[in-house]
């Protein structure tokens, strides 16, 4: 049964701030790593599989084992076929460097120098601002 989920945008704008999320991706190829097909040295390096996501998985253990609030969510691929869900996760912390748990959160994911401590993800801020600009030029491509 197909499963409607809501765009990382789409929840910046619920929630009326900026809000965090992990994108992630084949460890063969560098982070950043973005929704959808990835390629490393002229090689279609497909969507890795998130339910045997060894990164995954341990994050997940983690924001449980924390009670850090998540669920999936994902990116609009406006202009490419969907090709389902690829594990993505919406953090429900805030992204408020002075707040604890997003220190906590952040302790956990990056390194003290901001890069990602572990491998296959990227920790990801998505501002409020460009979540209404996404969703304008979304809406507006279908004109």
């Amino acid at each position: 049964m197909p499963q409607l989920l809501q765009t990382i945008y789409e929840i910046a704008v619920e929630k009326g701030r900026d809000v965090l999320c992990i994108v992630f991706g084949d460890p063969r190829v560098p982070p950043p790593y973005y929704e959808g097909l990835n390629v490393l040295n002229d090689e279609l390096i497909e969507w890795p599989d998130w339910r045997t996501h060894p990164t995954r998985q341990q994050v997940v253990d983690w924001l449980k084992i924390n009670g850090i609030a998540y669920r999936k969510t994902g990116f609009p691929q406006e202009g490419w076929i969907i090709e389902g869900y690829g594990g993505s996760l919406y953090l429900d912390v805030p992204f408020d460097t002075s707040n604890p748990e997003y220190q906590k959160l952040a302790a956990f994911l990056e390194n003290p120098d901001g890069s990602q401590r572990l491998v296959g993800m990227t920790f990801w801020a998505v501002s409020l601002e460009s979540a209404h600009r996404h969703l304008k030029e979304i809406s507006h491509s279908g004109d």
